[in-house]
């Protein structure tokens, strides 16, 4: 017996007026991997599962069903209702992964971005670390000069 997977859900944010597409995380599965196989983006796929969808509407609605084809009108009227409402849901999707693919593509600007900047923070550190080591190597040097230079001045002090 196969297992029935649940329609996607829809909703509205009434706010921005995009819609968002909770789906079952076998579909979701079966579709990222169906866009891995195919070398292709979610969005990619989507977009061939619409067009699928769309023509076997389109032939859905170019036969009707005869009293010889064994379909009723009921039956015939739900599966067309059910494709048809299958075909707006993967366009759905298909909006809700663009927007989401935009937003990664910005967020991943931003951490190129970000990266450069971490770059360039780390080279200024770099910089700074050397130059305190070569300040740092001039005050030990003057350190031991003064410390020289106060030995001798003891000595004269004493022999004086």
């Amino acid at each position: 017996m196969s297992k029935r997977i649940r329609k996607p859900t829809t909703s509205t944010n009434q706010s921005t007026n995009k819609s968002t597409i909770v789906l079952n995380p076998a579909v979701n599965k079966l579709l990222e991997e169906m866009a891995t196989k195919a070398g292709l983006s979610k969005i990619v796929v989507l977009e061939k599962l619409v067009q699928d969808s769309v023509n076997q509407v389109t032939a859905e609605t170019d036969t009707t069903p005869t009293a010889d084809s064994g379909i009723s009108q009921e039956i015939y009227d739900n599966l067309k209702q059910q494709t048809t409402e299958q075909v707006n849901l993967i366009a759905q999707l298909k909006e809700s992964l663009q927007s989401k693919d935009a937003a990664i593509k910005s967020l991943n600007f931003k951490l190129e971005s970000q990266s450069q900047i971490v770059s360039e923070l780390q080279q200024q550190n770099k910089t700074h670390q050397e130059a305190n080591q070569q300040l740092q190597a001039k005050l030990d040097s003057q350190t031991k000069q003064t410390k020289e230079l106060q030995q001798q001045n003891k000595t004269h002090q004493e022999a004086n």
